[in-house]
């Protein structure tokens, strides 16, 4: 399932799959002898649109997983891809026309470009975030505001500008976990940052060069 995120680069396509598979249980499919055949699988691919919608994912994120792992040809079992995508475009539209979807994410939880979630008034002073210790507190010894990139999936990063003075306190969308990349003498050098850690990058004088190390609880 984190393959798949992975690779179509959002959280979506693995409850895309699972939502899939409950279609294939909500119509009764599996009781079945015939196994996977074009109509269930239609089927299942509308019920996962119109779930998703449900869930508050957005079109292009309901079909991310199939339009990334699809085959163009339909065979014996499954639709081609074009079918499928249609599929669950119609019970995305179909759940939208109800106007019953997902609540909107809750203040302070608002994903930037990359997956990175910082909370609402970032930095010190937010007590939801810092009295979390699910979320992550990254600070810089530096006497400026400091420009680093975080990505959560290790191919886009975002730029963060993180003052002097106060941490950045921020979750990966993803997963429970991310990757930092700090400017290197060679191009840069990514760090791999958890959940519930707090981090503090540092200037290295013998080597010249900005590092990371884990605040110990």
């Amino acid at each position: 399932m984190e393959s798949v995120d992975s690779y179509a680069g959002t959280k979506w396509a693995s409850i895309s799959i699972l939502a899939h598979e409950m279609g294939h249980h909500y119509y009764n499919h599996v009781v079945s002898s015939k196994g996977s055949t074009i109509p269930t699988e239609i089927e299942a691919d509308a019920f996962s649109g119109y779930a998703l919608y449900k869930f508050g994912a957005t079109l292009e994120q309901s079909i991310a997983a199939m339009q990334a792992i699809a085959s163009e040809k339909s065979s014996s079992t499954h639709p081609a891809k074009k079918d499928r995508l249609n599929a669950i475009t119609s019970g995305w539209q179909k759940a939208k026309a109800e106007g019953r979807g997902a609540p909107p994410p809750p203040p302070g939880k608002v994903p930037l470009p990359g997956g990175v979630t910082p909370p609402a008034g970032t930095g010190a002073g937010n007590s939801n975030a810092e009295n979390d210790p699910s979320w992550i507190a990254l600070s810089i010894v530096s006497n400026k505001e400091e420009t680093v990139y975080l990505s959560d999936d290790g191919r886009n990063f975002q730029p963060v500008k993180i003052s002097a003075s106060q941490p950045f306190v921020f979750k990966f969308e993803i997963y429970n976990y991310g990757w930092l990349r700090l400017p290197y003498f060679n191009g840069y050098r990514n760090y791999k940052l958890l959940h519930g850690k707090d981090y503090i990058i540092l200037w290295n004088r013998r080597s010249r060069n900005w590092t990371i190390t884990e605040i110990p609880d």
